[in-house]
């Protein structure tokens, strides 16, 4: 009977403990999902890929991991000290653990629940942020087929940027899922998705760099004072998150297609770049992305051709050269072909063309072939220009 009032007062310690874990959950939610799925090292980080398959594990264990921060109650270190202090310690531990394990997930507010539910978002999320879609589309498949509504709602987060055709065919299977939740997400996404690969409403990114600053700002305010920061301040954090990722989930056709991807305006190929967990794709000359047309493989530059602009295939002819006003029309380019029969200066352009060639040739650029056709008129200097220009006839 003595025995009683320290195993009583140790089960009523693991049942406060409890009861401060699950008010606690929620305050480090964000921390833990953070630092758990943090960015790889490197494309080939295994220990990345193991967290995330971790995460994204169809048991439930993982929605246990917040309780490891009730484990180091320094109450349970009275078990090492025998008698009575030892009745409290190991009857506050077994509370505890079987009281996070039986009647926590039972909770209404569904603490662990929720976890899990974080915890497999930001999974998802930083999934699809490394461009690995092979992996990408392994995980997301099994998700998508997985028996719990949880894993098939979150999945469609994935799918919604993955693109592959795969994974839009397990898009469209979940607008048909028996979960109206599940149903209605996968709806919302396939019709993003499908929107976002027509590539035809890519918004600028003149405002990105101001966007990216003020992002970064956010973040150091919060993660320096995480106490400080204000709900205004989390707000602005989430808009400017929100908005920073609808310019770049716009162009998801050109970020899928890169490096086929060429500037008209410009005439040039296309750059990624990247900031934390976003990549995005912007014209080397403009640093803009309306502009850009994915799918092309090889642009060939012309001389004496009948289009300033022809795409056939993955394959993009453009002119070099105005007849009207006689000026090189600069551009980055694979081959460069002379097409004859047309009434014009040949040797003014070639040589035009070729010293504008020479001036925009990059380090390391790979030699440019000089193809004729159709016996275009060209005098014997011309053609000890081609001899001598870096390339081939």
């Amino acid at each position: 009977m003595n025995n009683y009032g320290p195993i009583v007062f140790g089960m009523a310690i693991g049942a406060m403990t409890v009861s401060a874990v699950a008010s606690f959950i929620p305050q480090v939610t964000p921390l833990l999902t953070n630092l758990w799925c943090r960015s790889p090292r490197g494309k080939d980080d295994r220990r990345f890929r193991r967290r995330i398959r971790w995460a994204l594990s169809p048991n439930k264990l993982n929605m246990f991991a917040p309780l490891v921060l009730g484990i180091f109650n320094p109450v349970y270190l009275l078990m090492l000290l025998g008698g009575y202090p030892a009745l409290v310690g190991g009857s506050a531990l077994a509370t505890y653990i079987l009281g996070s394990v039986l009647i926590l997930p039972l909770s209404p507010h569904r603490p662990l629940g929720n976890f899990r539910k974080a915890l497999a978002s930001a999974a998802i999320y930083k999934l699809v942020k490394i461009g690995d879609n092979a992996f990408a589309e392994e995980l997301l498949l099994r998700a998508a087929a997985s028996s719990e509504p949880l894993m098939r709602i979150v999945s469609t987060i994935g799918l919604r940027e993955l693109g592959t055709p795969a994974g839009n065919a397990a898009l469209d299977k979940l607008c048909a899922d028996r979960d109206m939740d599940v149903s209605v997400a996968a709806c919302y996404a396939a019709t993003d998705l499908k929107k976002a690969l027509g590539g035809k409403d890519i918004i600028s990114l003149q405002g990105l760099p101001a966007l990216l600053e003020e992002h970064r700002k956010y973040v150091h305010t919060v993660r320096m004072y995480p106490r400080d920061a204000t709900k205004v301040t989390r707000q602005g954090l989430a808009d400017t998150t929100q908005r920073i990722e609808r310019i770049l989930f716009s162009q998801l056709l050109l970020r899928r297609s890169f490096p086929q991807v060429y500037c008209q305006q410009c005439h040039a190929y296309a750059e990624l770049k990247a900031h934390e967990d976003w990549r995005w794709v912007s014209c080397a000359v403009c640093e803009d992305a309306v502009s850009l047309r994915a799918g092309i493989a090889t642009v060939v530059g012309q001389i004496g051709g009948e289009s300033a602009w022809m795409q056939e295939g993955n394959a993009l002819k453009i002119s070099l050269w105005d007849r009207d006003t006689r000026r090189v029309i600069p551009g980055e380019i694979d081959s460069l072909e002379i097409v004859g029969g047309q009434d014009m200066d040949y040797d003014w352009a070639l040589s035009a063309v070729v010293e504008m060639l020479r001036n925009r040739r990059k380090e390391g650029q790979k030699r440019i072939p000089i193809i004729l056709t159709d016996a275009p008129a060209l005098s014997n200097n011309s053609r000890h220009l081609i001899a001598d220009f870096e390339g081939g006839v």
